[in-house]
């Protein structure tokens, strides 16, 4: 997944809110978050309808989207507290209660928060980037909706989180009297904390295919990302994982922000899983799991070079092997009209790796096909 910001170190209506915490009712609960383990916090929201916008802009798959992706962070990933708010309840109001009076009573300096949101956005393409609630107007939206120069600095104000994770899949191709519906990209966030990472389902201005990052990020989240098999999703390994995703397509998801690649996105997972379809036909990929050789082929650019984990650089111009190296992240770069161009991609099997570059002018290599996982 292309990093635009340097990483340091690295849906029919719903009358109500549907809230869906994996230990209880926080709501009922009220009481100060107690210190101990990092507890895990997510508010959810998609937006198929809106008040204010007529049906032919409506998003067939937002509501359902957010659905998936909070019973997979509940359910697969462990999260201590999820809340759901589709259509109707998804106004301003309701997303700021739940996040200044509800998800801020189990978040602090050692804990997690992540705002999931898929639906409109506007503004981005004119310097503003803004998400729209229920009950937003594209006349008044900076106000009356979510401008994300001020939301940031709400979300780090009201709820304390000390790791703040923002995911966002509001660049559509609908548009209404003019106005394209392009909300933010992850680059085109500010800062919300020293721990903060942003992820939006594609680049700016290149509208994604409706339906299909949601099931991606719910499926990365159930344990489909987790190549170390530790039980674990790293911020390395979600974003990896959904850069492999949707190689071959024209939707290019971002991730921006300042955080350890090493961050938790989600835990007890199983390695493999999905979150609809169940268990992956993957191979089975440990810690320890070696590569005895995996083939580099660059069809762009010149001085091409290839770094994987436990094994040498290697010089390839335009192929090279890399050999008896663990499974994992790789580091790709070549000179592409004599600047050099920094990538990383999955080497999780052996066999031929084909590497070119996307239309954002990032590296990509395509997999070997993979093989099915033994039946026991």
């Amino acid at each position: 997944m292309r990093r635009a910001l340097p990483v340091l170190v690295l849906a029919s209506s719903l009358a109500s809110a549907q809230e869906a915490p994996a230990t209880g009712d926080p709501a009922a609960e009220g009481a100060p978050k107690s210190e101990g383990a990092p507890t895990y916090v997510a508010v959810v929201v998609g937006l198929s309808q809106y008040a204010t916008l007529p049906e032919e802009v409506e998003l067939n798959f937002a509501r359902s989207d957010a659905a998936t992706v909070a019973d997979a962070l509940q359910d697969l990933g462990q999260y201590n507290y999820v809340f759901l708010l589709t259509d109707r309840e998804a106004t301003r109001e309701k997303v700021v209660d739940t996040l200044r009076t509800k998800a801020a009573q189990f978040t602090g300096p050692n804990d997690t928060l992540l705002v999931y949101f898929v639906g409109h956005g506007i503004g981005a393409d004119l310097g503003r980037p803004t998400l729209l609630a229920y009950d937003s107007t594209l006349e008044a939206a900076q106000t009356d909706g979510f401008d994300v120069a001020a939301f940031a600095q709400d979300i780090a104000t009201w709820t304390r989180a000390g790791t703040t994770i923002v995911v966002t899949d509001a660049i559509h191709k609908n548009q209404l009297d003019g106005i394209p519906f392009h909300g933010p990209a992850a680059d085109q966030w500010p800062s919300i904390g020293p721990k903060t990472l942003v992820i939006s389902s594609t680049k700016a201005a290149s509208p994604g295919k409706d339906g299909a990052f949601g099931v991606a990020f719910a499926d990365a989240i159930a344990g489909a990302a987790d190549a170390d098999s530790d039980g674990r999703v790293s911020a390395a390994e979600l974003t990896a994982y959904l850069d492999q995703r949707f190689i071959g397509t024209e939707q290019t998801p971002l991730a921006a922000g300042q955080t350890d690649e090493g961050l938790i996105v989600a835990r007890g997972v199983t390695p493999g899983m999905t979150a609809v379809g169940g268990k992956e036909e993957v191979p089975i990929v440990t810690k320890d799991y070696e590569i005895y050789a995996a083939k580099f082929v660059f069809r762009d650019g010149i001085g091409q070079t290839v770094s994987c984990p436990g094994a040498p650089l290697r010089s390839c111009d335009p192929s090279c092997y890399v050999r008896a190296f663990k499974g994992g992240t790789c580091t790709i770069t070549a000179i592409v009209d004599g600047k050099e161009v920094r990538s990383k991609t999955l080497a999780l099997i052996p066999g031929r790796y084909d590497c070119g570059l996307r239309s954002d002018g990032s590296l990509s290599c395509h997999p070997p096909q993979l093989p099915t996982t033994p039946t026991p």
